[in-house]
């Protein structure tokens, strides 16, 4: 079975975070397609994001403390939908997932953590989504 890829999504604000969840994503066999916080944001970058997305097997995204105040989320969240990628939302502990939009909080949601430890559950979630999709897939 080949490693799973992610597309992993977050606010600047949490680079350090996100950089020691990515190593530790790597370390469990999870391909980190593409690292976020290289976009400089011309064509290019904005090219290698489409492409991210379109070839992970799912999208994480690192909540902020206000996610409703993040229009980044709802563009994930159309992402996911649309390529029929499974969506792993990260959310900080301060934030009560009741206060999540319904298509969230229907997901696996990961509550944040040290970096090892939610990389750890979020490879568990994304085995688990891709299992699930290649049972779909052969059952059709």
């Amino acid at each position: 079975m080949k490693e799973p890829k992610v597309f992993i999504s977050f606010s600047q604000l949490e680079s350090e975070w996100v950089k020691e969840f990515a190593d530790a994503l790597k370390v469990l066999n999870i391909e980190v397609y593409f690292d976020i916080a290289e976009v400089k944001g011309d064509k290019a970058s904005r090219d290698a994001v489409e492409v991210g997305l379109r070839k992970s097997d799912a999208i994480v995204t690192l909540l902020p403390s206000d996610p409703l105040g993040a229009p980044s989320l709802f563009f994930e969240l159309g992402a996911a939908l649309g390529l029929q990628k499974e969506l792993i939302p990260i959310v900080p502990a301060n934030v009560d997932p009741e206060s999540l939009p319904l298509a969230l909080t229907a997901r696996t949601l990961v509550t944040q953590q040290a970096p090892r430890e939610t990389a750890t559950q979020v490879a568990k979630a994304v085995r688990t989504a891709v299992k699930a999709r290649t049972q779909r897939d052969l059952e059709r």
